[in-house]
């Protein structure tokens, strides 16, 4: 069912990325905000709130037009164009095209969920209820948190992929999994500068 939305609505479906994704740069930006007013209180994270290099200027500086962002999701909607061109209308291989535009989306849906976490947490932090004390989190721990996330639900889709998800589905799992691991090997090469920049003991 999913693959069949995905390819027999090519427009639709980049249409929903495009609106995904752009979603989920304004709530990095909303969350970034709600960090430094107020889950900073309690919540110290090392380096920057965004963990994408790329666009990690651009969050810090809370710029609302990003002319990097936009470039990004351009040429993702170029590429995707093209991919389904040529899997669907040359190759007759639509699991290709749903199998990318699944992962693009419900990779995106998981940092969502990121997101909606951390806006549930300063709200609580706001109303003074449920939270004391303070935390620092070393930038390899961040990372190592979001890569444990996104393997997490790599696995779930997954399992759902295998009991009928559809390629859509193992295309969310195949996605969270590369991303899961590069934030995992972006930890241990943090966590090693850490351990460099460190007085010997």
């Amino acid at each position: 069912m999913t693959d069949t939305w995905l390819l027999t609505n090519v427009w639709f479906s980049l249409l929903a990325w495009t609106v995904i994704a752009v979603s989920d740069y304004y709530l990095t930006l909303y969350s970034a905000r709600l960090y430094h007013t107020t889950l900073k209180t309690h919540v110290v994270l090392q380096g920057s709130f965004e963990l994408t290099p790329a666009f990690q200027s651009d969050i810090d500086a809370q710029r609302r037009w990003s002319p990097r962002f936009l470039r990004a999701i351009a040429a993702t909607n170029a590429a995707m164009l093209l991919i389904w061109v040529i899997a669907v209308l040359l190759l007759g291989m639509p699991a290709v095209f749903a199998f990318m535009m699944g992962g693009l989306i419900l990779r995106s849906l998981t940092v969502h969920l990121r997101h909606l976490r951390n806006i549930a947490l300063a709200r609580f932090i706001r109303s003074g209820e449920g939270v004391g004390g303070k935390v620092e989190y070393a930038r390899w721990l961040t990372l190592r948190l979001s890569a444990v996330e996104l393997l997490s639900v790599a696995g779930l889709f997954g399992l759902l992929a295998l009991a009928g998800g559809g390629w859509a589905v193992f295309g969310g799992a195949a996605f969270n999994l590369i991303t899961g691991l590069q934030h995992w090997a972006m930890s241990d090469q943090a966590r090693q500068r850490t351990a460099a920049a460190s007085p010997a003991a």
